[in-house]
């Protein structure tokens, strides 16, 4: 029987809010996401004790990148999967 049968619903992933990449120096991130990529700073936070909550949006929107201190076995360098697309990436 399916979950509609049932009179229930699921909730539903409708977008991707963000992703985490781990970097050594959150100003160097920064600075190589907004002015290398073109992305824009969305977020600058304080968090936590001392920390940072810092995050970078694609020019065109979409999904932002958390870029956050490593912390316990998720270290910068570490392989994240995941795919920047732009119109010239050899520019």
């Amino acid at each position: 029987m399916r979950d509609s049968e049932r009179g229930t619903t699921r909730p539903q992933v409708t977008k991707i809010g963000r992703v985490l990449v781990a970097v050594s120096d959150q100003d160097e991130a920064i600075a190589f996401y907004t002015q290398v990529l073109g992305c824009t700073l969305t977020s600058d936070l304080p968090f936590g004790e001392g920390s940072r909550w810092v995050e970078v949006t694609p020019a065109g929107g979409g999904t932002a990148l958390a870029l956050i201190p490593p912390q316990g076995e998720f270290k910068p360098g570490r392989m994240t999967g995941i795919s920047l697309g732009s119109p010239d990436p050899a520019a």
